[in-house]
């Protein structure tokens, strides 16, 4: 695979970009060098070398540029100043040489692989027009539109331009450039960038580098020469409609992003974002207009950002009623100047002059929305009293726009009736003019940040869905049959049916016709089905995990609730050990002062019979006593055990039992128990009273 030289050259201007020069022009130098090579041995005419790079890159150059070119091309020494007759002549005295170092050799081998990938890429979308370009030529092509980001040239406006009339008078009517169909190849390295960013790719930042080549161009066409940073501005920039919607939010995330990040470096420098009442007015007319057609007729940046959930209809509906408060909440202030306040500024720009650029204004046809350009283009150009600069963070109050047409209007007739000279900057400035400024002038040193934020902001543009494309398709669809209309309907409000539209057609309405509607229908129903079951499959995957994390949060609950089940548990039986322990003392402690107090009463008793027994041998015969003693004894030994019974149980043990409580009540209040509940618990059963027992 032969990468071109042009993408060598853009690459080799990276990398001059990256040291960082004072000058910018430095890096453009070397981008411009194999064209003033090209002339080697020539005399430096500045018109040829204006056309031959204007061929390769659409800039725009004029030989004035050129010639502000001349003093660093005498540095890198490629001229040679001859006098001739008392005129200076610059003679080219360069060439190229053909040899590659080792960063592009680098940026070579990473071209391959973007162009294998983006080969791929296009086999996967299968579009319906059969893509005969060589992986070369495809890198070429990605280089080319990532250099001409929101670009539109005199050809490009030449393409898109229809005459129309007007009462009495022709104009030419501009169409939107992302409208036309166009055969450079946009559509593709848009979508090929937008599936790099969605997977993260490796090559991104090589892309971001490239693009930023691109922005500095900006440098060349408005004789810009951004030599030193600005650390304040007091710069007054007043939105235009689109842009104001790209700020809060309702062009999808991409824009908002872009936007935010130029803007707020503006604002970080002291200057501040305003708008006038005429654009907020214009914001909610173009909503209301937009949420008045069906959802499949929606065709604009904000119709695509509600399909792909980025922006939700209620929030599109709160602005389309009230814009004022999402504004200011944004830090967006509100400026109610009309066109006929304050007529000493005037003069600055003069009825006469507005008059002409609302006749002017061809790319809307409704009285309305001309109206608003031509008067916010005025009042901005008679709030700077005729202070004229080409440095725009100098001009105190700049417009800001999207629309590539306005702002070469508004300077075209300022310059007509002498208000501001060609090198000054116009009431009216692009987006991506400010972008390169404010990248190359202010900020904090991350110089990829607005490249990479504009070239995803460009891409999400290049890729909606238009509006030529939805009509031609719902007008073949009625030629189909009616429940194909339907169906259509019903697609078109789906996002990833419409992105298989734009896929298969590359954003070209010609390539629409009646032998291939149904394949297109087809491809946008197996989109939208696959879209459906990848939400379910999601849905379904998030209620398992759901219930998986709370089966896991069940579980832990359960463990802790066992284990301080299980630690309760031990330290009942501990205490419940403990407490057996203390009861068994207890009760070994009363069982035995009772056993004692027990074994005295019947001593006694046995004593008390042997002294009955004594005495009668004392005062007694032999044989009386034998008799009376054998007599008696077993008499005693009938009622001693009768008599046992009976005092255990009518006497003495009601008295043991009497005292062992006594005892058994001191004892438990020593040891702290409760003495009913303790001794009802130890010392009574089912039978009533029981005596002690171990």
């Amino acid at each position: 695979m032969a990468i071109s030289k042009k993408a060598i050259r853009i690459f080799n201007t990276v990398e001059v970009l990256r040291e960082g020069h004072a000058d910018i022009r430095h890096a453009l130098a070397t981008l411009f060098e194999p064209d003033v090579a090209y002339f080697n041995g020539e005399a430096l005419d500045p018109k040829k070398l204006a056309d031959r790079i204007n061929q390769h890159y659409k800039l725009g150059i004029t030989s004035d540029i050129v010639e502000e070119f001349v003093p660093i091309f005498l540095d890198n020494s490629w001229l040679e100043k001859k006098t001739l007759d008392n005129n200076h002549v610059y003679v080219v005295r360069h060439e190229v040489p053909d040899n590659i170092d080792a960063s592009a050799k680098k940026f070579v081998e990473e071209a391959k692989q973007i162009g294998e990938e983006f080969s791929k890429f296009i086999e996967d979308i299968s579009p319906l027009s059969k893509i005969n370009r060589s992986s070369e030529q495809l890198v070429d092509d990605l280089v080319d539109w990532l250099m001409q980001l929101d670009i539109y040239d005199k050809q490009t406006a030449q393409r898109n331009a229809k005459v129309v009339k007007q009462g009495k008078t022709l104009i030419y009517q501009f169409d939107d450039p992302l409208e036309a169909d166009r055969s450079d190849g946009s559509f593709l390295s848009a979508r090929f960038v937008e599936h790099l960013f969605n997977n993260n790719s490796s090559h991104l930042e090589l892309l971001y580098k490239l693009a930023a080549v691109g922005l500095v161009t900006d440098v060349v066409r408005d004789f810009q020469k951004p030599i030193s940073r600005i650390k304040s501005t007091d710069l007054c920039i007043y939105l235009d409609a689109p842009v104001a919607l790209d700020y809060i939010g309702l062009s999808g995330k991409e824009a908002r992003d872009s936007v935010r990040t130029i803007l707020r470096r503006v604002e970080a420098a002291g200057g501040k974002i305003r708008i006038y009442r005429l654009s907020v007015e214009e914001i909610q007319n173009s909503l209301t207009a937009l949420l008045s057609r069906n959802v499949s007729d929606r065709t604009n940046a904000t119709a695509d950002a509600m399909r792909k959930n980025e922006v939700l209809e209620a929030y599109v509906r709160q602005v389309a009623s009230n814009a004022e408060p999402v504004l200011k909440q944004h830090g967006i202030v509100i400026d109610d100047t009309t066109l006929p306040m304050f007529p000493l500024k005037h003069k600055f720009f003069d009825d006469d002059a507005v008059d002409s650029m609302y006749s002017q204004i061809s790319w809307v046809q409704d009285d309305i929305p001309r109206h608003h350009d031509a008067a916010i283009a005025a009042m901005t150009a008679r709030k700077r009293s005729g202070i004229k600069h080409s440095d725009l963070f100098e001009t105190k109050h700049i417009v800001v726009t999207r629309n590539p047409y306005f702002p070469k209007l508004a300077k075209r007739i300022s310059q007509e009736r002498a208000y501001i000279a060609g090198n000054h900057t116009g009431p009216v400035i692009h987006q991506r003019q400010l972008a390169t400024a404010v990248w190359l002038r202010t900020g904090d040193g991350n110089t990829d940040e607005i490249p990479k934020h504009y070239i995803r902001a460009a891409c999400s543009r290049v890729i909606t869905l238009r509006k030529n494309i939805v009509e031609k398709v719902k007008s073949l669809s009625k030629e189909v049959s009616k429940e194909t209309a339907v169906q259509m309907e019903l697609l078109l409000s789906e996002s990833r049916s419409t992105q298989v539209l734009m896929d298969k057609t590359l954003g070209s309405a010609s390539l629409i016709d009646s032998s291939n509607i149904s394949v297109l229908m087809d491809a946008m129903k197996r989109a939208s089905i696959k879209e459906v079951t990848e939400a379910a499959d999601e849905e379904v995957s998030q209620v398992k995990k759901d219930a998986a994390q709370e089966r896991r949060v069940l579980n832990r609950k359960i463990k802790k609730r066992d284990e301080k089940e299980e630690s309760l548990n031990a330290t009942v039986e501990s205490l419940s050990r403990d407490r057996n322990a203390v009861i068994s003392k207890i009760i070994q402690k009363t069982n035995k002062r009772g056993n004692i107090e027990k074994s005295l009463i019947l001593g006694l008793f046995v004593l008390s019979v042997i002294t009955a027994q004594v005495l009668a041998v004392f005062f007694g015969d032999i044989k009386g006593y034998v008799l009376y003693s054998s007599v008696s004894f077993s008499i005693i030994l009938i009622v001693f055990a009768y008599l046992k019974q009976e005092l255990m149980t009518g006497f003495i043990r009601p008295f043991l039992s009497s005292r062992a409580l006594k005892r058994l009540d001191e004892i438990a209040q020593d040891h702290g128990f409760e003495t009913e509940t303790f001794i009802d618990e130890i010392c009574y059963g089912e039978d009533g009273f029981a005596f002690l027992e171990d």
